[in-house]
């Protein structure tokens, strides 16, 4: 409807039509959505895309699950996941620069890595075939990474697969946010929007985080590392010491 009014509005300007047939065509509000992960189905979903990858008819390459869990661990969009560079990536810093040309709201965004993110980016390089600069390298195009789509095919079959309802990829954020500002965790809603990207409001913040790259920095690094320890704790259904983390645990 936004792009019909915009061609028909300029082409009354340029007296090429005589009225806009959608100047007056009202756009139903979407529902929100709220899909949250318990326990259970994040235990389910993290175990069954753990490679080897064995899951009943659902063919799914360990890449594109190994793109899943690091989603599922850093709360990024899976377009930025599956394109992740190893140039973006300071592994001494343990940081991953999104450059602005990557991002959703176009500034760079500066994600802290955890342990865990490290470890399943380590497993993806190790089963890599095509040695480019791309951690989740296509293995149907050389040169290229995975498509972002490609993780949502897989998740939808292995959804089907195991009887998992109406769960989708970008569900995986809203979980861990609802995670990270929950009662075990307690984060402030303020540091989760910076851990996902979201855009400031404007005003003086906005002006700064264009130019800040440590923008919060140090408050993004203990929610991620607390999710990711909060998230090997319901993968294990049990509790972990603070300075522990196994992957394939």
């Amino acid at each position: 409807r936004i792009i019909l009014h915009a061609i028909f509005a300029f082409a009354q300007r340029q007296e090429i039509a005589n009225a806009n047939p959608v100047q007056f065509v009202t756009v139903a509000a979407q529902k929100a959505r709220e899909r949250v992960l318990n326990n259970t189905e994040l235990r389910t979903v993290w175990k069954a895309l753990m490679p080897p990858v064995a899951i009943e008819g659902a063919a799914i390459s360990a890449c594109v699950a190994y793109s899943v869990l690091l989603a599922m661990v850093t709360l990024q969009r899976r377009g930025e996941v599956t394109g992740m560079r190893l140039s973006e990536i300071d592994r001494e810093k343990k940081l991953w620069t999104l450059p602005g040309t990557r991002t959703k709201n176009h500034r760079v965004h500066v994600v802290p890595l955890s342990e865990l993110a490290l470890e399943l980016i380590d497993a993806a390089l190790s089963i890599r075939t095509d040695k480019n600069d791309f951690v989740f390298s296509s293995p149907r195009l050389p040169g290229k990474p995975v498509e972002p789509k490609a993780m949502t095919r897989a998740f939808g079959r292995m959804r089907h697969a195991l009887g998992l309802i109406d769960i989708r990829p970008h569900d995986l954020r809203r979980t861990g946010t609802t995670n990270l500002t929950g009662e075990n965790l307690g984060f402030p809603r303020f540091i989760i929007s910076k851990v996902l990207n979201q855009t400031d409001s404007g005003g003086a913040a906005a002006v700064t985080a264009i130019y800040d790259r440590n923008d919060y920095l140090p408050e993004k690094r203990r929610a991620l590392d607390a999710w990711a320890m909060r998230l090997l704790e319901i993968v294990n259904d049990e509790k972990r010491g603070d300075n522990v983390v196994t992957l394939g645990a």
